[in-house]
């Protein structure tokens, strides 16, 4: 965490989380190395959104990102977490804030990325995946954002919390019967609490 302290910039992060539809997943837990164009896909996709924002300048943020491999119900579902400076350095301009984040652009562009990226790897045959993705999903693959976190020492927080914490919190579980763990969580989609076993 010392050393993160010393790499962050000083200014208010935004917390995205890019995840990938259910249809993908299997690819990656097939071949873990393909967790990098994940990485990559998420990489190119910030980086393209901010130069954006001006050709002349490319304005370029600071970023962390961490790969978590399952979801809240424990199950595979391999995502990134990224803070994101709001604000970035151009070209010219040492400094500029920016605080507002095209979810469109964001969410498309990481479509494209990542599909295009995952065709030049993955054999012929995922070509017709690969189309009937962006036909079910038009508008891109879900990146949503989390409360925006103030201070360097919340983000170094909250990262370490992250890379260190374990699959489950112990306030999650609710029963043991010496072969079952049941545990709950919340859903995001409809915020409903659910119980697995």
């Amino acid at each position: 965490a010392f050393n993160l302290s010393k790499k962050l910039i000083k200014c208010k992060h935004r917390h995205l989380v890019f995840t990938i539809p259910s249809e993908l997943r299997s690819f990656f837990r097939k071949d873990r190395s393909l967790l990098n164009i994940l990485f990559q896909a998420v990489s190119q996709t910030i980086l393209s959104w901010f130069a954006s924002q001006n050709k002349k300048e490319c304005f370029t943020p600071g970023f962390v990102s961490t790969l978590h491999t399952f979801g809240r119900d424990l199950k595979w579902n391999p995502h990134i977490h990224t803070l994101i400076s709001e604000g970035a350095a151009g070209n010219i301009t040492p400094w500029r804030s920016i605080k507002y984040f095209n979810f469109t652009f964001l969410r498309r562009a990481f479509q494209k990325v990542l599909l295009e990226k995952l065709s030049a790897h993955l054999d012929v045959s995922f070509k017709k995946l690969k189309n009937s993705l962006y036909k079910k999903y038009p508008d891109g693959f879900y990146v949503r954002a989390k409360p925006d976190l103030n201070s360097p020492k919340i983000v170094i927080k909250y990262i370490s919390r992250y890379l260190g914490r374990p699959v489950i919190a112990t306030s999650r579980i609710d029963d043991y019967d010496r072969r079952f763990v049941i545990f709950h969580y919340t859903r995001h989609e409809d915020h409903k609490t659910i119980y697995e076993c």
